[in-house]
């Protein structure tokens, strides 16, 4: 399962592949690690009872918005860079 770090992890793509993931059948999660910080006001980001971690599951490739998810990454990014040097 590949994890993107800059300054720490960023985020990850866990697929339904790996069985101890508790990813929903057929899935594909990108998650969030510090998601929490992210904001969110269309609800994009799947919550649960995470209280860090926000992620978002596909289950078909024209489910990904690409404009959305790259905006997501940038603002993941963005928070990355304040835990530079």
């Amino acid at each position: 399962m590949p994890y993107y770090y800059g300054n720490r992890r960023i985020c990850f793509i866990w697929p339904s592949s790996i069985p101890w993931g508790n990813v929903k059948k057929d899935g594909v999660l990108l998650g969030f690690c510090y998601g929490n910080q992210i904001e969110d006001e269309l609800n994009f980001l799947e919550k649960g009872e995470r209280k860090q971690v926000y992620m978002k599951t596909y289950f078909q490739k024209e489910d990904i918005h690409d404009g959305m998810l790259r905006s997501y990454l940038y603002k993941a990014a963005e928070i990355d860079k304040n835990f530079g040097n």
